[in-house]
């Protein structure tokens, strides 16, 4: 179901049943995180806010909260609950899924591939942007690492072939970066992936960061390029992240090559949008703890789920795509539930939260697991929650 959907029957009625029900979660993987600085971006240049921009579930990935890392190799799980003032049979839940933590040192070396639109309506702040992003990104490079560069434009180039992160001249590279003509994205594609497998290994983590407008256009074979790269439950692959940037920016391009790429996908409006992406987060947008993780919260009988404010949400798992998580990151899940038929019991029925998933360093999978009630969870400290709460109103 979409986001902040209400799960009921034909009648409209909560579905309340009398059997334990298991239900999947997925917040659009925690590197989604566009939508909160492009409505900050609306609002600041007091423009109209569509209702398509305000995904709820990129606030809370794009929030920091205050979970405690797991260990290496494992997932964390962080449950805290509270009854809503003017309903005390409902409850805000909400499910924390946290990564281990890793310096940038320890992360793998990249094997990066950058594709930059060059196009006509780059031209300006779009392309100053672009500039920003960049210059980030290479100052956070390290020795082992390599890079491409592929020019977006009607003819895209390779201007970088798999050189030390020493040898980037960016005076240089931003020459080349002329705003004219339009996009071939296809071809751009095809040569980012070519550069990316040139140099794809298993010591390397392979990205292709795609920094854009939006003004593109994605055909449905550049969808399955996309995808075909991006590897699958076993293995890692090569992922696609995007960048957006401009005051004219379409987001539709970026989500869609991003959910195709598994990578993150966030937009840039400032320097320090750009520093902080790829300064503070490098590690979180590009670096991988886990492989498709799925989570499983299951309700006891006679509660049923009001709102929840995720990406999708389903009783059968194959309806609900699994997603990735990364070191120093974490799933949030915020949901609204109600005690269909309140006892004096009925605070102190189980739930269970049963997260799925693969170790992207040793390829086992791992199962982790936590149970725990309403009456006990109402009693605990719940700041994440206050936290996630305040977004959700927002």
């Amino acid at each position: 179901g979409p986001e902040e959907s209400v799960l009921d029957d034909e009648d409209g009625e909560l579905i309340c049943s009398e059997e334990a029900v298991s239900l999947f979660l997925s917040a659009d993987d925690s590197n989604s995180q566009a939508s909160p600085v492009l409505v900050r971006r609306l609002i600041q240049s007091g423009r109209y806010v569509p209702d398509h921009v305000v995904r709820t579930y990129e606030f809370l990935n794009y929030a920091d909260f205050d979970y405690a890392p797991s260990e290496p190799s494992r997932l964390s799980l962080y449950p805290e609950a509270r009854a809503l003032e003017d309903n005390p049979d409902q409850y805000s839940l909400l499910l924390g899924v946290r990564g281990p933590a890793m310096e940038r040192t320890e992360a793998r070396p990249l094997n990066l591939v950058l594709v930059l639109d060059s196009s006509g309506s780059m031209a300006g702040e779009p392309m100053d942007l672009l500039h920003a992003s960049v210059t980030a990104l290479t100052q956070s490079l390290l020795p082992g690492d390599l890079v491409s560069v592929i020019r977006l434009d009607a003819q895209p180039t390779k201007l970088l072939d798999g050189v030390a992160p020493e040898a980037v001249n960016l005076p240089t590279l931003f020459s080349d970066l002329v705003p004219n003509g339009v996009t071939d994205l296809h071809s751009a594609l095809s040569l980012a992936y070519g550069a990316a497998t040139s140099y794809s290994s298993a010591e390397h983590m392979s990205r292709v960061i795609l920094i854009s407008d939006g003004a593109a256009n994605a055909g449905l074979t550049d969808i399955d390029l996309i995808a075909s790269h991006a590897g699958d439950a076993e293995s890692e692959g090569i992922y696609l992240a995007g960048v957006g940037v401009g005051e004219g920016f379409n987001d539709s391009l970026m989500d869609a090559v991003t959910d195709a790429g598994k990578g993150a996908y966030f937009f840039v409006d400032s320097a320090e949008e750009a520093e902080l992406m790829f300064g503070e987060r490098f590690v979180s947008n590009l670096e991988v703890a886990a492989l498709d993780v799925q989570v499983e919260l299951v309700m006891p009988p006679q509660w049923a789920m009001v709102v929840f404010h995720g990406e999708e949400i389903s009783t059968n798992a194959a309806e609900v795509e699994p997603q990735n998580l990364s070191p120093n990151d974490q799933m949030t899940f915020s949901q609204v539930i109600e005690d269909c038929e309140p006892t004096e019991d009925s605070a102190s029925q189980s739930f269970a939260v049963h997260v799925s998933y693969t170790d992207a360093t040793t390829g086992e999978e791992q199962l982790e697991e936590i149970t725990f009630n309403m009456a006990d969870l109402v009693q605990t400290p719940a700041g994440n929650l206050l936290k996630s709460d305040a977004l959700v109103a927002f």
